[in-house]
């Protein structure tokens, strides 16, 4: 199962930034609410919700980001295969550097593991840009 996971998270890691369309947040209040209500969705099955929320802010191609969201639809099934039903979700770690930085870090929690997702926002003059997300099963990486 890890195999399938890196495999997304790498193919991920190898989209370009281009901030061609992204949309800005005005205050660190907007983007702590996006990614608690696009986490909801995520987790609770809506995936095509939890991303139409985010596709607004995001650094890079709309073409990258729905190849993304169609690669975590396909795989959702095999993670309630291998890690039994959701559970919900929660905020594990939210943390700012500066003034320019913030990641917030959720589990999506399932019946046996859960995946952690992150989501990296650079504010930038006009306000904050949804620089990256990804996500993984690797927890003991959260100690």
């Amino acid at each position: 199962m890890k195999n399938w996971i890196a495999a997304l998270f790498a193919a991920f890691l190898l989209l370009p930034v281009s901030g061609a369309w992204a949309g800005e947040l005005g205050s660190l209040g907007d983007v702590k609410t996006l990614t608690d209500n696009a986490m909801k969705d995520i987790s609770g099955g809506k995936i095509d919700a939890g991303f139409k929320a985010l596709q607004p802010y995001v650094a890079f191609s709309q073409e990258e980001f729905g190849e993304f969201k169609a690669h975590v639809a396909e795989q959702m099934p095999q993670v309630e295969t291998h890690m039994g039903k959701n559970v919900g979700y929660e905020l594990v770690e939210d943390k700012e550097l500066g003034t320019s930085l913030y990641r917030a870090v959720y589990l999506q929690k399932q019946e046996k593991s859960a995946l952690v997702w992150y989501f990296t926002f650079y504010k930038g003059a006009d306000g904050w840009t949804l620089n990256d997300f990804n996500f993984n099963d690797h927890i003991k990486d959260l100690f």
